[in-house]
């Protein structure tokens, strides 16, 4: 300023701090934009993670008689079988893990089975649950197979992909779930609300709100929110992928 003529490269102070103010004003606006827009593509990622699983599985079955994946046993005397909990975000020991679901779908997933001790299979996991936990994801699932699924031919629950401990299965688990179902078994499915395979999930996200998980030794590790704020993404028995919310959502 000279002659009292503010210069016409200057700013005043009340010039710099309206600017500013300005600025957090339309940042404020846009982070709820830019939120929307990220929980949008980690839902669409995680979707796609699902569909790319169900189409693994499908692909398994077609080339092994129509079983879905997991170790046959002609009896309990032999060890392993069946699958444990569902699907994690990595192989470990060497690839020698015959109780997860990826180590029996890698090859159709383009995911090497054998070469990866915690390094993170990005199809194998939902993007929230990878951020919220980090680069050590230890040895739980980021996506779980449902432990008690409804059969229209009786009143038991049961698991498709078999069961591979007989001391871990429970005494209300039906003997001929052993072994992995045939993907035909599938129509069985179905509960006495008329829900069936298009209504009954098969694999979900993973958290610790929802209670199928509060008595399970990895329930501690699991994120304390859910990652689509209002919903799980689900696989189903149809091999659609969807949506379960939080009421029905352990249901």
């Amino acid at each position: 300023m000279r002659g009292g003529r503010i210069s016409a490269f200057g700013f005043t102070l009340i010039e710099l701090l309206t600017v500013v103010a300005i600025i957090a004003i339309i940042a404020a606006m846009m982070m709820p934009v830019l939120s929307r827009a990220r929980a949008t593509a980690d839902d669409t990622k995680c979707a796609s993670n699902l569909r790319q699983i169900g189409m693994g599985i499908l692909s398994y079955a077609r080339d092994h008689d129509g079983s879905l994946p997991g170790r046959t046993s002609p009896d309990w005397t032999s060890q392993p079988h069946g699958i444990l909990l569902g699907v994690y975000a990595y192989s470990w020991a060497g690839g020698n893990d015959p109780f997860g679901l990826q180590w029996w779908i890698a090859s159709y997933l383009d995911v090497d089975k054998k070469n990866q001790w915690k390094t993170t299979q990005d199809v194998l996991m939902c993007p929230v649950y990878t951020r919220l936990i980090g680069p050590d994801l230890s040895k739980y699932p980021g996506y779980v197979l449902n432990p008690q699924v409804p059969s229209r031919n009786d009143t038991l629950m049961h698991q498709p992909f078999g069961y591979p401990d007989k001391l871990l299965r429970g005494s209300n688990l039906p003997m001929h779930d052993i072994n992995p179902w045939k993907v035909t078994q599938l129509a069985d499915i179905g509960d006495a609300n008329g829900n069936g395979p298009s209504r009954i999930w098969m694999m979900k996200d993973a958290d610790a709100l929802d209670p199928l998980f509060k008595s399970t030794a990895y329930y501690g590790t699991l994120p304390k929110q859910m990652f689509h704020i209002d919903h799980r993404n689900a696989l189903f028995f149809d091999f659609h992928v969807g949506k379960v919310d939080a009421q029905n959502a352990a249901e």
